[in-house]
């Protein structure tokens, strides 16, 4: 019996144009992933992020699947810093709510920056405003996270003596809980 081999594009299909011949278990012949490490200008070439013109210019790459990508990523952010303003009641609400706000402002200046992307607007829909709106937020969380990790346990400590003493307070009204049957013996 006489295995045929058949030829099929290599995996890199984009770059080569040769035809890397397959054998009988489906394994090419050659090893592609030699070749792809010998020409190592080709997979790590990041000069162009040093370059002004990449960050200044209009990204008209921000189409299709990258452009969904970040629409869901603003919409989320945008959506859970609603939430946190809507939702959050009780103690921690001042810790929340600093949290809501760059949630709330990235995902609105994401979804900006989308739609001047979109409509190619010059000086608006470079990659140095995404850069900058995504530094931004992470820079504000961080100062967030370092806050939170300062203030809150100060914080819960001082809810725990509130509560420790407001059980001999008197309530609200200025009544104790046993004055209801207290006046009640008195008619």
């Amino acid at each position: 019996m006489q295995v045929q081999v058949l030829s099929r594009p290599p995996f890199d299909s984009f770059h080569s144009t040769q035809r890397v011949p397959f054998g009988a278990h489906g394994r090419p012949e050659s090893n592609v992933l030699s070749e792809l490490s010998e020409s190592k200008d080709t997979l790590v070439d990041l000069s162009f992020l040093l370059k002004s013109s990449y960050w200044l210019t209009t990204n008209s790459d921000m189409k299709g699947v990258y452009f969904i990508i970040y629409l869901i990523f603003f919409s989320l952010l945008f959506i859970v810093g609603i939430g946190i303003f809507m939702l959050v009641r009780g103690h921690f609400q001042k810790v929340w709510q600093k949290y809501a706000t760059p949630f709330t402002l990235i995902g609105v200046l994401g979804w900006m920056y989308l739609f001047t992307t979109r409509e190619e607007l010059p000086g608006l829909s470079n990659r140095l405003m995404l850069l900058i709106i995504m530094v931004t937020f992470l820079i504000w969380i961080l100062i967030l996270l370092g806050w939170s990790a300062k203030n809150v346990p100060v914080m819960i400590r001082k809810n725990k003596v509130e509560e420790k003493f407001s059980k001999y307070l008197p309530n609200k009204r200025g009544n104790t809980k046993n004055t209801h049957r207290q006046s009640s013996l008195r008619v």
